[in-house]
């Protein structure tokens, strides 16, 4: 009984871990994929298109949309490593490979494979 107890609570942890995360990623920045360094904060959205920056798991860039998914956190950081799912601007899917991101006071580290990026958090 005690042992199913552990598991149970064990099992919940990823998902409260993942939901504090993406509230805390939540929101616009600088920098990133798709916009060139020194683009305004926040952001300005595309002619009827919206904000760049994260809505819950979805990035939505200048000219394609990526979808964080299958969350899993870094033992040891306050960071969240995701398979990515990207479509790009003419509504073709692929996959984006794997993404580590680590989110800081002052904005958010975006780390994959071969590069890293500091996103500066926008300020209202």
């Amino acid at each position: 009984m005690i042992r199913a107890t552990v598991l149970l609570l064990l099992a919940a942890l990823p998902a409260t871990a993942q939901e504090n995360f993406t509230d805390r990623i939540a929101g616009r920045y600088a920098g990133g994929i798709g916009l060139p360094q020194g683009s305004p904060c926040p952001p300005a959205a595309p002619e009827g298109g919206r904000p760049v920056g994260f809505e819950g798991e979805t990035y939505y860039g200048a000219n394609f949309t990526c979808r964080f998914h299958t969350a899993t956190p870094v033992r040891g950081m306050d960071a969240i490593l995701y398979d990515v799912s990207c479509t790009g601007e003419t509504g073709t899917p692929y996959d984006a490979g794997r993404t580590m991101l680590m989110p800081t006071e002052e904005g958010l580290w975006f780390i994959q494979d071969g590069r890293m990026q500091f996103w500066p958090r926008c300020t209202d």
